[in-house]
């Protein structure tokens, strides 16, 4: 379910929530959006192995102010409640962490604009199918070098041309 979060982080976004380069890195990149996480947010994260590790204390939870709910400025727009579930999706405490059933039933799903129904979606041929097409469409002769073959050959034999 974190990985569905930043998942659709990225897609709202256009780019990467966590980009770090490394594993220090990457803790640091989650850690400046979602804070640092202590035992409040997360009971029995001191006792999980690695934490001994000090990392900077960062101020819990930013992520709001890279999905506001309103821009002037360009910058995603994500509506309460589907920063609720990204919120969700995105929860240290995998206790506390949205199920995919839960998931799929929440409420974002449900508000206007509404997915589209199969009859009104578009649909694309199959890749195999578009390459089958252009084949036979580069095989296929150009009509007008057929026809300056033809002339050619009929040149060669003395049937036709200018001065045929």
């Amino acid at each position: 379910m974190w990985s569905l979060g930043c998942i659709m982080a990225e897609l709202l976004s256009k780019a990467p929530l966590f980009n770090g380069k490394t594993e220090f890195d990457q803790l640091d990149k989650i850690f400046r959006i979602l804070g640092t996480p202590n035992e409040t947010i997360w009971p029995g994260f001191s006792k999980l192995p690695g934490v001994k590790v000090n990392f900077v204390k960062h101020q819990y939870n930013l992520l709001r102010r890279k999905f506001p709910a309103t821009s002037f400025t360009g910058s995603p727009v994500l509506s309460d409640a589907g920063f609720d579930l990204l919120n969700k999706l995105l929860t240290f405490d995998p206790e506390k962490r949205i199920t995919a059933e839960d998931a799929l039933n929440h409420e974002w799903f449900r508000e206007v604009p509404l997915p589209k129904s199969k009859e009104f979606m578009p649909t694309f041929p199959a890749q195999h199918a578009q390459d089958r097409r252009l084949r036979r469409i580069m095989k296929s002769p150009d009509p007008l070098e057929e026809q300056r073959r033809k002339e050619l050959q009929q040149g060669e034999l003395g049937t036709g041309g200018v001065f045929g």
